[in-house]
């Protein structure tokens, strides 16, 4: 029945919970982990497979199932290592943990990352998230890569086990000439680094310190402040100017002919935004311009510029058409927005219906598409469902909505996509593992940075602890600091940098 349903999957999670805390706190040698088996009543865990540390593309094989790794099938973990150590008697590693994507996103975007490890003359390893990239637990042939049987085995947990696991066999291949290794992440693998100091209790013989910027700490199960981040985000007037759109936007959804026009200029896939699409269409409108707060870095700025656009509007319908050249061009200028910020609820919406040259408003398309088992966005979906929430119901400010109606679209959808009766992620466990952003997170030789344009700095930290606790806020979005430097950084960026560099360095040695 449900209640049995909801009560194995929590028992599963929090078995799977302790055992990393029980198993990453002390597990730096092969005979510890004998032993700690050995005490839990469990087979021998089997030896660490080995570590190519040539640069490269490679594989390392992991369980997919790291509470049983000694009956799991296993799956190809890829990882890249783009440099090598320059000083052969340090052997110092800097480790950069991907996260949400294929790891060749974190490649090509975080330029500086890279640069800090050339100039620390370390070796630079990029390692891909379980289930997304290439790194799928079935295999990248397999013909229902995301169905929910597979997914159950995708969580930060396995992930920080992942890591772990790497580590160790990477030490271990460098022998007695094994040096510090840094750890480095970006957004939700920003939080990875800093959960891997806490899981670990600290552990300076894995990893010496980490980096962990924009990273969203505490899970929260719906996230209205990330639309709301838009009225300070945003330049002064801006609000006001988009305002002038939104009173045009309300004006065309009373009539059946603004409808049919709205759906045209916002390059829906249907003919007209049916009154039962109003909630979604409103909340997905909000969403695009608040995510460009989140992906106001440099040298584009797309907050700054889509304001100062609107600011030239000389009439609301003017306004209108500054708002809608973001859905334009078949879903392609809406897609490259979501790629811009990273946002998982817009690039799904624009790929949602049965075509892709166009968005579909229709909620219903959305559920569609992500039970489709073929369909990688499920494994940020389950993640989100599981574990995270963060769910961003609202259209305010932008509209005098608290998302009701949309709230209950996105939780109900969690059961429906997966197939398992009132799933709903449990925040509570998820915040009691890492600590949130609460005194119960204790990482230490950890650097935060966030930008103060950023809405996920709500959900993460932004004032320095004691001991060995630093961050730094600067003026732009989501994970500047690691972006490739341009002639437009903020004076703030660039001290970002600076500072971040200095604290690799100081834990290098």
């Amino acid at each position: 029945d449900r209640a049995g349903v909801m009560s194995c999957l929590r028992v599963a999670v929090a078995t799977a919970a302790a055992a990393v805390l029980l198993a990453t706190t002390v597990v730096a040698t092969a005979a510890t982990a004998v032993a700690v088996a050995a005490a839990a009543g469990r087979a021998t865990p089997p030896p660490l497979p080995p570590v190519d540390l040539s640069v490269g593309m490679h594989t390392f094989e992991q369980p997919v199932d790291h509470m049983h790794a000694d009956t799991s099938p296993t799956f190809a973990q890829r990882y890249n290592v783009t440099s090598a150590s320059k000083d052969d008697a340090s052997r110092l590693t800097v480790l950069f943990l991907a996260g949400e994507a294929p790891m060749d996103v974190y490649y090509d975007g975080e330029a500086s990352s890279r640069a800090w490890a050339d100039a620390l003359g370390a070796r630079y390893v990029l390692l891909e998230h379980r289930q997304y990239g290439k790194s799928l637990l079935r295999g990248a042939d397999a013909a229902e890569p995301f169905d929910t049987a597979t997914l159950r085995y995708l969580s930060s947990l396995e992930a920080l086990r992942d890591a772990v696991r790497f580590v160790r066999a990477a030490r271990a291949a460098d022998g007695a000439r094994v040096g510090r290794w840094l750890l480095m992440g970006c957004s939700y693998s920003g939080a990875l680094a800093g959960w891997f100091r806490h899981t670990t209790h600290n552990d300076d013989e894995l990893v010496a310190a980490a980096y962990g910027p924009s990273g969203p700490y505490r899970a929260q199960l719906l996230m209205p402040e990330y639309a709301a981040n838009f009225a300070t985000a945003a330049p002064p007037g801006c609000l006001s100017a988009v305002r002038h759109a939104m009173v045009r936007i309300d004006e065309l959804l009373a009539s059946a002919e603004g409808r049919s026009m709205l759906a045209q200029r916002f390059g829906a896939c249907h003919a007209t935004i049916a009154p039962a699409m109003v909630p979604y269409f409103q909340n997905t409108l909000a969403l695009t311009l608040a995510s460009l707060a989140q992906g106001n870095d440099p040298p584009s700025f797309p907050l700054t510029t889509t304001c100062e656009r609107f600011a030239k509007a000389a009439t609301p319908d003017d306004a209108v058409s500054v708002w809608a050249s973001m859905f334009t061009d078949g879903g392609r200028a809406l897609r490259r927005v979501a790629a811009a910020a990273r946002v998982h609820e817009l690039r799904v919406a624009a790929r949602a219906g049965d075509r892709d040259d166009c968005v579909s408003f229709n909620f219903t398309d959305v559920v569609t598409s992500l039970s489709n088992t073929s369909n990688a966005d499920r494994a940020w979906q389950w993640q989100k469902c599981t574990e995270f929430g963060w769910f961003k119901p609202s259209a305010a400010p932008f509209w005098d909505d608290d998302g009701t109606f949309v709230r209950k679209q996105l939780l109900a959808s969690c059961a429906t996509v997966f197939g398992i009766d009132e799933l709903v992620p449990d925040i509570e466990l998820t915040n009691t593992l890492y600590g949130g952003t609460t005194t119960r997170f204790n990482a230490t030789n950890l650097f935060i940075t966030n930008g103060r344009q950023d809405p996920w700095r709500l959900v993460s930290f932004t004032e320095a602890r004691e001991p060995n606790f630093d961050v730094a806020l600067y003026d732009a979005g989501h994970c500047a600091p690691p972006h490739a430097p341009t002639e437009h950084d903020p004076p703030s960026v660039v001290e970002a940098r600076a500072r971040v560099l200095a604290f690799l360095r100081a834990h290098a040695k």
